[in-house]
């Protein structure tokens, strides 16, 4: 269910862009496994990338409730007091414009244009909690193996 509320959130968001920026950007280049990439942000103007960095916060609060209230029966306080220092863990302490501006600093680099927005974010959490630089860099090689393969995969699938 997690899943599904967090894609459903994702998927919506290019044909938002797509309103707001008045650009057609090519769907197939601007996501990566289904997500949306750096391609796809760097498309968006910053007005734009506030809406999806609340609008991920949001569909990512929904789907831990959803499926912390499935999980345990519905006890509201005590989910969202789970749910809220999950997405404390995900945005500890930032404000929706410096996740804006951390995930344009990593977008930045060309070559994590094909690595999901959920990856990214999850760099921005690691160094936010203070991982180590270089576990993050390995963290981000990987990533940056994986998009490519997935980018492969899926242009061998058409």
């Amino acid at each position: 269910m997690r899943k599904f509320v967090v894609v459903i959130a994702l998927l919506t968001l290019p044909s938002l862009a797509q309103l707001t920026s008045g650009q057609q950007s090519d769907s197939a280049s601007a996501r990566t496994g289904g997500f949306c990439n750096g391609r796809f942000w760097n498309a968006l103007d910053d007005q734009t990338k506030l809406a999806w960095v609340e609008a991920y916060s949001n569909g990512v609060t929904y789907a831990l409730l959803t499926t912390a209230i499935s999980a345990r029966g519905a006890d509201p306080s005590r989910d969202q007091e789970a749910v809220t220092a999950r997405i404390q863990s995900i945005f500890p302490s930032l404000t929706w414009g410096e996740v804006r501006k951390a995930l344009d600093r990593f977008y930045d680099s060309p070559e994590n244009g094909p690595i999901p927005m959920p990856e990214a974010v999850r760099v921005l959490s690691m160094k936010v909690a203070g991982v180590p630089q270089a576990e993050i860099d390995r963290r981000v090689a990987h990533m940056r193996q994986r998009a490519i393969r997935t980018l492969q995969e899926e242009s061998n699938n058409h």
